[in-house]
């Protein structure tokens, strides 16, 4: 089925833009793996530094508490703050990732992801994102491609549109192992006419891992990666890691 031209229009703009949109250090790609009743503690943390248009440099580290509602349907809360687990908090997010087609384990699954951002200071603006998921998985590879609209509401900050993207590539050469590549990219329309167009592209190379831990089931979870500004508004350097606690 074709798609609209006025849906892909924003993705389209921002990958041809550069400008000065930086997103977290800390901010991680989504997938669609779903396990109904199965819990999971999440720290995710990133260093960037500055970028070429003298964006400043930055340390972000977040803590998150998610679960499989139901086996369709994950939720999670979390907590980000700007430098540390002892600096300032800076908001509550609340995350949503709803499988709409394909089984778990199954060679393509869709979804949508659904988020809502509250700063910790109440003047600020606070933010709702919604787009679409697709995970591609074969034997030994497995594709992630995400996109979101956001729009944020009141507050100094507002801005009408925001839209981003995520994109991974894994390969696995060993059970517990995986290689590959990571890319994320923001753009932001900053006031009502359109103008004043501001984005950032980051990609480079990851690993992700797996460690069942002793005495029982539970598992830890753990991806990294380094990324590289391919816009002047992008990090020079981000490097970034996320490890889960399943259980």
């Amino acid at each position: 089925m074709s798609k609209s031209p006025q849906l892909l229009a924003p993705w389209a703009l921002f990958l041809l833009l550069g400008g000065v949109a930086r997103a977290d250090p800390n901010e991680y790609i989504r997938d669609l793996d779903i396990s109904r009743g199965e819990t999971e503690l999440d720290v995710f943390s990133g260093s960037a530094s500055r970028s070429r248009d003298g964006g400043p440099a930055g340390n972000a580290i977040g803590v998150g508490l998610g679960t499989g509602v139901v086996p369709f349907w994950k939720t999670e809360l979390a907590a980000r703050f700007s430098s540390g687990l002892g600096g300032a908090l800076d908001e509550i997010e609340w995350e949503n990732v709803v499988r709409l087609t394909g089984a778990e384990g199954g060679p393509l699954r869709t979804g949508i992801l659904v988020e809502f951002e509250r700063p910790r200071d109440s003047g600020s603006a606070w933010s709702y994102s919604v787009g679409p998921a697709i995970q591609v998985e074969r034997p030994g590879l497995r594709w992630n491609v995400n996109a979101l609209l956001a729009r944020t509401q009141g507050g100094p900050t507002a801005t009408p549109v925001h839209a981003s993207y995520q994109i991974q590539l894994q390969f696995e050469p060993l059970a517990r192992l995986r290689y590959g590549l990571q890319a994320m990219g923001s753009a932001s329309y900053t006031d009502r006419q359109g103008g004043e167009v501001a984005a950032s592209h980051r990609a480079g190379p990851a690993l992700w891992g797996r460690l069942r831990l002793p005495g029982g089931d539970e598992e830890l979870s753990w991806n990294a990666g380094l990324l590289l500004g391919v816009s002047r508004g992008a990090p020079d350097r981000t490097f970034r890691l996320q490890v889960e606690f399943e259980f």
